[in-house]
């Protein structure tokens, strides 16, 4: 893959598609933005806007909290983040959160899912966040 080129399929992921080259093309942009180019252009409800939105926002340069920086599964987070610009104050009132389009300069490894159960047998052992394993028969 070129890098800084649309990590998304048209055919296959248009709205991705479509909501990613937005972020290309203004570079920096604010979830509201990001949410009415959404409403407006591609026709979505609120919330599926809302969700590709969340989606697409999610990869970070760091990791926060224990987080993962790729962000989403679909994100396609390894090849790039957004950076969170500060906020400004105008009048004494907080300005909207703009973000920044960024692009790894090494792509990180690619976000894999991993399954939250095993079959051995006849067992099914259960991963647990803690790593802590059940297993049940």
């Amino acid at each position: 893959m070129k890098k800084r080129e649309n990590l998304y399929n048209e055919k296959h992921g248009g709205d991705y598609f479509s909501l990613f080259q937005y972020m290309q093309k203004n570079q920096t942009f604010t979830r509201k933005g990001m949410m009415e180019f959404c409403i407006n252009k591609l026709h979505l409800t609120p919330d599926k806007a809302l969700y590709n939105v969340n989606i697409l926002n999610s990869p970070r340069e760091k990791s926060h909290n224990g987080s993962d920086p790729r962000g989403s599964e679909n994100a396609h987070g390894e090849f790039y983040y957004c950076e969170p610009l500060e906020r400004k104050w105008v009048a004494g009132i907080k300005q909207p959160q703009y973000f920044r389009l960024r692009w790894r300069t090494e792509p990180m490894e690619p976000k894999r899912r991993v399954e939250n159960y095993v079959v051995e047998g006849e067992k099914i052992i259960e991963r647990v966040d803690n790593g802590i394993k059940k297993v049940r028969v």
